[in-house]
């Protein structure tokens, strides 16, 4: 992965007769070779989540 980011806002969702607007921030990760356990995995993938929402939210980081 690159450590991309990308805005993901207002999305329109469909649900019955009303539309449901989303916002979404996301943290994507890969497992790495050097991970210990998965807990390290973890908390790379909550790392990012928490990078998404301080840097404006609506985001996916990948790192």
């Amino acid at each position: 992965m690159s450590g991309n980011n990308w805005a993901i806002n207002h999305i329109a969702v469909p649900v019955n007769d009303h539309q449901i607007q989303l916002s979404i921030s996301i943290g994507l990760s890969e497992l790495a070779a050097d991970d210990q356990s998965p807990t390290a995995f973890y908390q790379r993938v909550d790392a990012n989540l928490y990078h998404s929402k301080k840097h404006g939210r609506m985001q996916i980081t990948a790192k």
